[in-house]
């Protein structure tokens, strides 16, 4: 096992001048500064991001050096390993997305790598807290995205990066993006009692962003903080984001609040508006499916037919259907999985979706019927229905049920 420097598990952040305060690292900046990073900030906006790279390029401060890590990681149109950058400014109804899905290749602007602007700054002037962040920003950004394939292992990163960032909040000395990659790295890790308190100090700060409204019901839900999370599940709701699946996310947690706190009227009537407003995804009829089963006075048997198969109807796919058939096994209702696929084997066209059909159909046969002659007719016609769907892995699952089940 590579060996991990220890310096990067000693932080002696006593020694440094905090130079920054909550929500603002440029609190103690000079008014040069600010006004290079306020320009910086402006080119941004505009979406002229070589031009934003240009200002802050001269690494003359601490601060500086933290914009132009934000640019390096946030802003460029190609990156070597994030050890070399390209910039482009926009031009009128372009991307950045569009810009770095071309494959275009960029001229690489010269300059140090972010470790070294940074290694040699400290050298010369001194370490502080902020060139601290500016380096966990830089290392984190570079895990995320190259994750393993980094010139650094997260083994011998993420610890300088957690620590930097912990010592950080405990002094009040973050912005918006530290608590954001903070909160991700605690979810990621599992530990949801951490990032429910980072996710309230964002809410808190930056109320219109649903994504962490999202995430924030997320770490509720997985503390068991249901009518808390119903809260924070319309806030999400409220606060669409941009990806109109990450808003439809938003309803399928607000119901699942509504849910785990007893309340079906609240989460049947959450999951009929996402109806409405997306009618071509199926997880508001699985969800609705579901609310079956845990309110089962409300609902009738034709319900749950109804509710499964308009959720393959509007996405006829073999992971709807497994869906489907798994929430009707996993509450013994067997018969009742092997009419829906033979039922839906009717309408459904995707290959893939009655492959997955067929292929459940001839394990039913054998266990509610004892009919080995009909599983080995549905088994080959899942077999077919995979080759044309290109399905490799259920052609080979196929052949392998086919002897195990049936000695063939």
């Amino acid at each position: 096992m590579k060996k991990v420097n220890s310096l990067i598990f000693v932080l002696f952040f006593t020694l440094f001048s905090l130079n920054a305060a909550e929500w603002n690292i440029y609190s103690n900046a000079d008014k040069k500064t600010l006004s290079k990073i306020e320009k910086c900030d402006t080119h941004i906006k505009n979406g002229k991001y070589l031009s934003a790279y240009s200002e802050v390029s001269g690494c003359e401060n601490e601060y500086i050096i933290y914009k132009y890590i934000e640019v390096c990681t946030q802003y460029y149109a190609q990156s070597i390993m994030h050890t070399m950058f390209a910039f482009v400014n926009l031009e009128k109804g372009q991307t950045l997305s569009d810009v770095r899905t071309k494959g275009t290749d960029f001229s690489m602007v010269m300059n140090k790598t972010p470790e070294e602007i940074i290694s040699e700054y400290k050298k010369n002037k001194g370490d502080s807290l902020v060139l601290q962040l500016a380096l966990a920003n830089y290392y984190y950004d570079a895990i995320k995205r190259y994750q393993n394939q980094w010139l650094k292992t997260p083994d011998e990163v993420m610890p300088l990066v957690i620590n930097t960032y912990e010592a950080a909040v405990k002094k009040d000395v973050y912005d918006e993006q530290i608590l954001s990659n903070l909160a991700e790295i605690y979810t990621g890790r599992k530990d949801f009692t951490k990032a429910e308190g980072i996710f309230e100090k964002l809410t808190q700060k930056v109320q219109n962003n649903g994504s962490y409204w999202y995430n924030y019901t997320v770490c509720l839900m997985q503390n068991q903080k249901y009518e808390k999370a119903i809260s924070t599940a319309q806030k999400a709701v409220d606060n669409p984001e941009e990806n109109p699946l990450f808003h439809y996310d938003a309803y399928m947690i607000l119901a699942d609040a509504y849910t785990w706190c007893g309340n079906g009227k609240d989460a049947d009537k959450v999951l009929r508006q996402a109806i409405k407003k997306y009618p071509n995804q199926a997880g508001a009829y699985t969800h609705l499916a579901e609310l079956y089963f845990f309110f089962p006075s409300d609902y009738t048997k034709k319900d749950l037919e109804t509710f499964l198969d308009k959720a393959v109807k509007v996405e006829p796919t073999g992971k709807v259907v497994n869906s489907c058939v798994m929430l009707l096994c996993s509450n013994q209702l067997m018969q009742d999985a092997m009419n829906f696929c033979e039922r839906n084997l009717l309408v459904v066209k995707d290959n893939d979706a009655k492959g997955l059909m067929n292929y459940y159909l001839a394990q039913f046969y054998v266990m509610l019927q004892g009919d080995y002659a009909k599983a080995k007719t549905a088994l080959n016609k899942a077999r077919e229905n995979f080759v044309k769907a290109g399905n490799t892995a259920m052609v080979n699952e196929c052949d392998s049920v086919k002897k195990d089940m049936l000695g063939e």
